[in-house]
């Protein structure tokens, strides 16, 4: 994924892992999340995920470096780990999104609060990578910024496509290795 932001370039790559985590008593996939900032490693994340048998899949946590712009550990702000500390899953995508679902994609007072409601389906998209059919579109917002929020774009069988945020910026896929 790539965007531009009022801190420079952005770059994002996504990775699924050959490894699992059990996050209370379920085995999740984890998927590494890498943020790029004006070309320097900004944050390192892995990201826990499980479906269950209805298709939809849950956010069980999350395990962050947020790192200076040289390169060291900065910190593990918005760390989480559902039955930890009173932390909760929450639904990362619904199996059978309609207009107007609304849901918490993650739960940990004061630190990970992320919600998400189903805006649109039925979108016709394009980004760098191609044209999708069937798309949704979300908004997702968290209670601990009030003014901040994000519109989603997910494309069947591959997932987030694009996001729009609250000031205009933009990030969009481009590429599947």
């Amino acid at each position: 994924y790539e965007g531009q932001t009022d801190e420079g370039a952005e770059r994002t790559e996504v990775e699924r892992l050959d490894i699992a985590k059990t996050v209370m008593g379920i085995t999740c996939v984890v998927v590494r999340d890498r943020v790029w900032l004006a070309g320097k490693l900004h944050e390192d994340t892995d990201d826990w995920f499980a479906q269950d048998k209805g298709g939809n899949v849950w956010y069980m946590g999350e395990d962050v470096d947020n790192l200076n712009p040289d390169g060291s550990l900065k910190d593990h702000t918005g760390s989480w780990e559902a039955g930890v500390d009173g932390a909760k899953p929450g639904i990362n995508m619904l199996a059978n999104p309609a207009v107007g679902n609304a849901y918490r994609q993650e739960y940990y007072f004061n630190e990970a609060e992320d919600q998400a409601e189903v805006l649109e389906t039925g979108l016709t998209l394009t980004v760098p990578y191609g044209t999708f059919q069937n798309c949704i579109k979300t908004k997702e917002w968290t209670e601990l910024e009030p003014d901040a929020f994000e519109y989603k774009f997910y494309a069947p069988g591959i997932g987030f496509i694009k996001s729009v945020s609250a000031d205009g910026e933009e990030t969009v896929l481009v590429g599947i290795q």
